[in-house]
């Protein structure tokens, strides 16, 4: 609801307050794909961010991740995270490349397990089994470089 809700971000916020409170200790945050307007996009991203901060404390630890997609909302979360000293997992590196994408033609399961083929090109531009390994590693490696 965040992404696409441009006019007011602020007003999800009543989606996500019931998942955050004191006490959380790491919170990961992978959003921007399907945001369209990026008018305001820096100031609510930031905003969004210094929400989480105040509902789960100083101490909580944050790791943004990177654009699957755009550049352009690549830097716009890079640079917040720099503002803010919150950590940044990088994926311009595997962005826009095949390898590390679904594909049109794979085989996935639905929520409910029923598996079905990707036949749609937006979809089969998603990460795929590779990518989302790939993230999943740069997310703990960020994890243990913090704990260090």
């Amino acid at each position: 609801v965040w992404e696409v809700q441009s006019h007011d971000r602020a007003q999800t916020w009543e989606f996500l307050d019931q998942y955050l409170f004191p006490g959380i200790d790491l919170i990961t945050v992978q959003l921007s794909e399907n945001c369209s307007d990026l008018s305001t996009f820096q100031s609510d991203f930031t905003a969004l961010l210094n929400h989480i901060i105040e509902k789960c404390g100083a101490d909580v630890q944050i790791i943004v991740i990177d654009d699957f997609w755009s550049d352009e909302k690549s830097e716009i979360k890079r640079s917040v995270c720099d503002d803010m000293g919150i950590t940044f997992v990088d994926l311009s590196d595997i962005r826009g490349k095949a390898g590390y994408q679904a594909g049109i033609g794979t085989t996935v399961c639905g929520n409910g397990g029923d598996k079905h083929t990707i036949e749609h090109e937006g979809v089969a531009k998603h990460p795929g089994d590779k990518g989302m390994a790939l993230i999943a590693e740069r997310v703990l490696k960020r994890i243990d470089d913090t704990e260090k």
